[in-house]
């Protein structure tokens, strides 16, 4: 039987457009904390877990982790990096250090700021792989509102663009875990954004899967206040 796909779970940011004294992965969502939410989402997976957590928050994110919804060994913790894809990079160092993940396995990587990413979401990712030429795959929506050019706000508009062509990218993303591995000696640097940007990079093309209208990332309070709304309306 082969291995359950590996989990990723980054949340070493800072929250600094949060405007808080502490991570916003810290911030309670139904008296949970928003990273625990987003754990719970992955658990039925089944296969490893690292989380990637801020250095000065690494005991803080243990006691989470050792709490009675997850269990002292549901979790291998790291600490993060400066940038996103350096945190990546230490989650995908810990990971295969510690596990011997087939190369076409799928490695799922998700944000510790979604907390309502659902299962069917991850279905629709992982049935993804089973096309072989799919390298590296991820949630998108599509944009409902005009998109225009401009240099800056305020500012004149200098051109308008087909919104039919552009999505926005969410996660989790995955990809192979030989494709990871090629990428991490192809193009370790810390300029990617996201897995996307990153497979691009090494010049493969992602797969996009549709997600879920409700798969928000909370980056200001105010996507907070409307993670309560959903929440009490479930």
């Amino acid at each position: 039987m082969g291995l359950s796909p590996p989990v990723i779970l980054l949340s070493g940011g800072s929250g600094a457009r949060f405007g808080s004294d502490e991570p916003k992965q810290f911030a309670l969502l139904g008296g949970r904390p928003l990273l625990l939410h987003s754990l719970l989402a992955l658990r039925p997976l089944g296969g490893p877990l690292v989380v990637v957590a801020p250095t000065p928050f690494i005991e803080r994110t243990r006691t989470l982790l050792n709490g009675p919804d997850l269990g002292a060994d549901a979790c291998r913790l790291v600490a993060g990096g400066a940038t996103r894809q350096a945190s990546t990079l230490c989650g995908l160092r810990a990971l295969f250090g510690d596990y011997e993940v087939p190369d076409g396995t799928p490695v799922v990587l998700h944000d510790g700021a979604r907390p309502f990413l659902q299962q069917d979401e991850i279905d629709r990712l992982l049935a993804a792989f089973r096309n072989p030429q799919v390298e590296v795959a991820s949630l998108a929506r599509p944009i409902p509102e005009t998109l225009v050019v401009a240099g800056a706000i305020p500012g004149p508009i200098t051109g308008t663009v087909d919104r039919e062509l552009y999505f926005s990218i969410q996660t989790p993303q995955a990809a192979r875990a030989g494709v990871l591995r090629s990428l991490m000696n192809e193009a370790p640097g810390d300029q990617f954004t996201d897995l996307l940007t990153w497979a691009e990079a090494s010049g493969r093309k992602g797969w996009l899967v549709p997600s879920d209208a409700r798969n928000i990332k909370v980056t200001v309070p105010a996507d907070l206040q409307l993670a309560e709304r959903w929440l009490e309306s479930r």
